[in-house]
């Protein structure tokens, strides 16, 4: 192997190893929600977390987007992930993901 090649497949195994510490969440909507300025259908979801961005993924459509988030920090860590929503003018609006496992709170930044 040449240096060149080397180089490539070192960096190439240090950055599946930082991909691979980026853990995912699952959650389920059972009615439309909003989060930030996304509409969100029924369904199943997993997000991943990156600094002060998250990655959303619908499971059923396959279709992903990234949003801007605050990250709090709860006093405990939560058990199971949790999606926390209000009823504003007659729609779900999603105001936190409690990361389970985790003692992260994700905010959309709006």
């Amino acid at each position: 192997m040449t240096t060149k090649s080397l180089l490539i497949a070192g960096a190439l195994t240090f950055s599946s190893f930082a991909f691979a510490g980026t853990k995912s969440y699952e959650f389920k909507l059972s009615e439309p929600a909003t989060l930030g300025s996304t509409e969100l259908k029924p369904g199943e979801y997993k997000i991943k977390v990156e600094g002060s961005q998250a990655t959303l993924h619908d499971e059923q459509t396959g279709k992903s987007f990234t949003m801007n988030v605050k990250i709090e920090h709860a006093e405990r860590k939560f058990d199971q992930t949790i999606v926390k929503s209000v009823n504003k003018d007659g729609k779900g609006q999603v105001l936190e993901i409690q990361l389970g496992g985790t003692d992260n709170r994700v905010e959309p930044v709006l």
